[in-house]
C-alpha cells in the first residue's frame, strides 16, 4: 500500500491508525500484517478511511488513495489524447465533430446549472424529457419542497414546467412490430 502511495506522489502511512482510524480495523490489520509497509494494496484500498465530505467536493466517494489514482489516470488519458488537446480545433476535426464542439463545452446557464445528463436525456428522449421541464433538467433529483423556491433563492421562470414527467405509452398496430420490439 505504501509503495503505491509513494508511486502516486502521496505521503506514506506511518502506522495503521493513520490508515484507518477505526481501532477494530487497525488492530486487526496490525495482527495480520505486523507493519504498515506489509499492508497489501487491495486490502489497503478497501479499508482506508474515506475522504471527508466538504461542500463542492464531488469526488469524495472513497479513500483518498483510490480517488487520486483514478483521477490521475483519467487526467493523464485526456491530456495525452491529441484529439482533446492539440487537435481540438476546427482544422483538426471532421465536419461531424466540428458541429458537435459547442455541445461539448460546459454552459452553467443551460437550465441544469452546467449539468450534462439532462442534455443527453432531452436529446434522445424528447417525448419523455421536454426541454422546459425542471424534472428534465434535474432527472435524478426529487424536490421535497415542490412548488417553492429552493434554498439558494433560485426562482423558476415561466418557461419552466414543474409538472411531473409522464411516460407516453407506445402502441403497436400489428403483430410484426410487437415481435420485433421484443427481439423475437
Amino acid at each position: 500500500m505504501n509503495e503505491f502511495r509513494e508511486f502516486l506522489g502521496l505521503k506514506r502511512f506511518a502506522d495503521f491508525e493513520e490508515w484507518n482510524t477505526d481501532p477494530e480495523i487497525s488492530s486487526a490489520a496490525r495482527r495480520l500484517y505486523g507493519h504498515i509497509d506489509n499492508l497489501e494494496l487491495y486490502t489497503g484500498l478497501q479499508c482506508e478511511d474515506n475522504m471527508p465530505l466538504y461542500p463542492g467536493l464531488r469526488f469524495a466517494s472513497g479513500c483518498y488513495t483510490m480517488v487520486r489514482a483514478v483521477l490521475g489516470d483519467a487526467i493523464a488519458l485526456v491530456r495525452g489524447d491529441r484529439f482533446y488537446t492539440t487537435d481540438f480545433t476546427r482544422a483538426g476535426q471532421s465536419d461531424n465533430i466540428v458541429m458537435g464542439i459547442p455541445g461539448l463545452r460546459s454552459n452553467p446557464h443551460n437550465g441544469g446549472f452546467g449539468g450534462e445528463l439532462h442534455k443527453l436525456l432531452m436529446r434522445h428522449l424528447p417525448r419523455h424529457y421536454p426541454c422546459n421541464s425542471v424534472y428534465g433538467c434535474f432527472p435524478l433529483h426529487a424536490s421535497k419542497n415542490e412548488g417553492k423556491s429552493d434554498s439558494t433563492g433560485y426562482r423558476y421562470t415561466a418557461v419552466t414546467d414543474r409538472e411531473r414527467l409522464k411516460a407516453e405509452a407506445c402502441t403497436f398496430r400489428n403483430r410484426k412490430k410487437v415481435s420485433k420490439s421484443r427481439g423475437e
